[in-house]
């Protein structure tokens, strides 16, 4: 039986919002993917011909595909993502293809077509990949990603909805929005735009340094009062569930982690996870990352501790990675708790706000 957060209340509709955008909004929640529960995953619920599904929101990469029931059988009712079979079933599998993402996962798919529901609203012949082996835990993606020539054949939702007569259009944009409330709990995807009452002030523009790469620019890390300045590239990837720093880096976050806020809060480090007495959460830091704006400037992106540490319901932990392999960084889910982005890849900018 497949795990649902219950605070989760999803949906979809078309919209035109207070920017006068032709949106396209989606309820998306944090939420625990496998059992026993692990780390929460940014989730959309779909419909595709029918069949009820969930998807990983996912802004480092530009593919939409689905679990396919023939591969994956009776695992897909533990699976919170679900499957898809096509009916009558099996689907007839064609070419495969294989991706490699940035966390060493893979999947191989192999393209299908079919209906996505949008509310009270559909689009016929969307095409999508249907996964016949993955590596790790098993996912759906909902890719939202820039559009390059290496992910030929397949095209992301949003240009495929864009390339329909214009009659047909339920957007005019290549430029979509995401946030979720300070709790967490909840938010939504807005494809087409943005939904300006949905935040506070104005949105601070990040620049994107390298367009067909995602990447974007941190030139410093404050934690509490006490600032370390950088210049790396980095990632907003809404498809990673952590915060992911270089390995280089663990000893003094750790350490400021534990010595810059209200009082001393001891972390322990236990498989590969970084734990806290949930009591003393209130006591941690704020960590504010510094990114760079479309002029050089510093743009702030504060994360309260409610941001980047979750209850299992055992423990309390840190989302926090700390990778070896790399000195890049990637800035996960937890960036969006209590913030709106504003994603406009051709203009080459993500904008930035605390959510209203």
């Amino acid at each position: 039986m497949a795990l649902f957060h219950p605070t989760l209340f999803c949906f979809l509709s078309v919209f035109a919002g207070a920017s006068s955008d032709k949106l396209v909004r989606l309820g998306i929640s944090r939420m625990y993917v496998e059992s026993p529960p692990g780390w929460r995953k940014l989730v959309a619920k779909l419909e595709v011909d029918n069949e009820k599904v969930y998807a990983l929101v996912d802004t480092g990469s530009p593919l939409l595909f689905f679990l396919w029931r023939h591969s994956y059988g009776p695992s897909c009712q533990n699976l919170l993502y679900g499957c898809y079979e096509c009916s009558p079933k099996p689907c007839q599998a064609g070419p495969t293809k294989t991706f490699s993402f940035h966390d060493d996962t893979d999947v191989t798919v192999f393209r299908h077509h079919g209906t996505l529901s949008l509310g009270s609203s559909s689009v016929r012949d969307i095409d999508f990949g249907l996964v016949t082996r993955s590596t790790g835990v098993p996912w759906a993606s909902l890719g939202l990603g820039v559009q390059t020539g290496k992910y030929h054949p397949y095209t992301s939702l949003i240009n495929q909805m864009l390339a329909k007569p214009k009659s047909q259009r339920l957007i005019e944009s290549t430029s979509f929005s995401l946030y979720l409330t300070p709790d967490g709990t909840s938010g939504e995807l807005l494809l087409g735009g943005q939904d300006p009452s949905k935040y506070d002030g104005p949105l601070e523009y990040i620049r994107v340094v390298d367009r067909e790469e995602d990447e974007i620019r941190v030139r410093g890390l404050m934690i509490g009062s006490r600032q370390m300045r950088v210049t790396v590239v980095s990632y907003l990837d809404t498809g990673t569930d952590a915060l992911t720093f270089p390995t280089s880096l663990k000893q003094p976050v750790l350490y400021l982690l534990q010595t810059a806020g209200q009082t001393l809060v001891p972390i322990f480090e236990h498989s590969g996870t970084f734990r806290i007495a949930c009591n003393n959460m209130a006591y941690l830091p704020t960590m504010t990352i510094f990114l760079e704006g479309l002029h050089g400037e510093d743009i702030a992106l504060r994360l309260p501790p409610t941001s980047f540490v979750d209850f299992d319901g055992h423990t309390c932990f840190l989302l926090i990675h700390f990778e070896d392999k790399t000195e890049e960084w990637t800035l996960g889910n937890p960036t969006v708790i209590g913030h709106y982005h504003f994603y406009e890849w051709d203009k080459s900018r993500i904008g930035l706000a605390a959510v209203r």
